[in-house]
């Protein structure tokens, strides 16, 4: 990353040193704020060992740790006993809000009916997309099967019912979020077809470059993460935040010092405070160590 230093500097005496009470403590900034897809999980759809070595001597200095994705809960369930969150889980893009053991269901935004019913079958005849998946809290309804969408259901650990030609009417008030799976390199202009189709009834997110999500109008990670902070008495400015795509970037923008991986989608990028190595790398790692444990601390 260009002129590190210099933005250690700035950030410390911006967030840091400013205040008296900080140079005694033993984390520089109280939380953090972290995305899976892209930004935590690394190769293999594994978190690397040098983040959650990181995160873990993180808490041990006194700081608190969350997870904002766009993920369902059973599709990240597993990666909490890796990262050990103690701030609620920020899933389905901001949609939905769970105690940090996945054991409480604290909020959650649906989609309007009408507009699930209007959509689901319809952007799946949109060219280039693979399938489309409506999920509700503990349920995913797809529109097809095929070897290429099966397989990255499974990866991305989606289970779901027998391909269905529309929403069934008893679950179209009960969808949080579609998602689009597409193929590559096609997610910023099939957001930019959706938007119009979507209209003021929801957001259109390009969240990677083989998925489009639509959740409903106002949805975004900020949201419950402010509201998280003040609840638990935490300071947005003394926050970090990791992510990668659309979906982070209010996110990047507007809770403390927001940090865009190397394999940011442009918009995150512009979003972030800096840009960090790829989610290959330790980046997260170092940024943590770096700018978020005070050198005093020595657990």
């Amino acid at each position: 990353m260009k002129n590190w230093n210099a933005l250690f500097l700035s950030i410390c005496i911006i967030c840091c040193f400013d205040d008296p009470a900080a140079a005694d403590e033993s984390v520089r900034f109280h939380a953090i704020y972290l995305d899976l897809d892209g930004t935590a999980i690394g190769a293999h759809e594994t978190i690397r060992p040098a983040t959650i070595e990181a995160l873990d001597r993180y808490r041990d200095c006194g700081g608190r740790v969350g997870i904002a994705t766009g993920r369902s809960l059973q599709q990240m369930r597993h990666f909490i006993s890796d990262l050990k969150p103690d701030l609620p889980l920020v899933l389905y893009n901001g949609a939905v809000v769970y105690s940090p053991d996945g054991q409480t269901l604290l909020g959650a935004s649906y989609l309007p009916s009408d507009l699930v019913a209007t959509l689901f079958s319809r952007i799946g005849k949109i060219e280039d997309v693979d399938g489309v998946l409506a999920q509700g809290l503990d349920f995913s309804l797809v529109d097809r099967s095929s070897p290429r969408l099966d397989a990255n259901l499974k990866k991305w650990n989606v289970p779901t019912e027998p391909p269905v030609q529309v929403v069934p009417k008893e679950m179209e008030k009960k969808i949080i979020k579609l998602m689009l799976i597409v193929r590559p390199k096609q997610a910023g202009r099939i957001r930019d077809l959706l938007a119009p189709m979507v209209g003021d009834g929801g957001r259109v997110l390009a969240t990677s470059s083989l998925t489009v999500e639509i959740v409903a109008t106002g949805v975004s990670k900020a949201v419950p993460i402010l509201k998280i902070l003040r609840d638990e008495g935490i300071s947005a400015r003394d926050t970090l935040t990791f992510g990668d795509s659309d979906n982070d970037v209010e996110m990047l923008s507007g809770v403390g010092a927001g940090f865009a991986m190397g394999n940011c989608r442009k918009s995150a990028c512009e979003a972030a405070i800096a840009r960090i190595g790829n989610n290959r790398t330790d980046a997260i790692s170092d940024v943590i160590k770096k700018i978020a444990i005070h050198p005093e601390c020595k657990k």
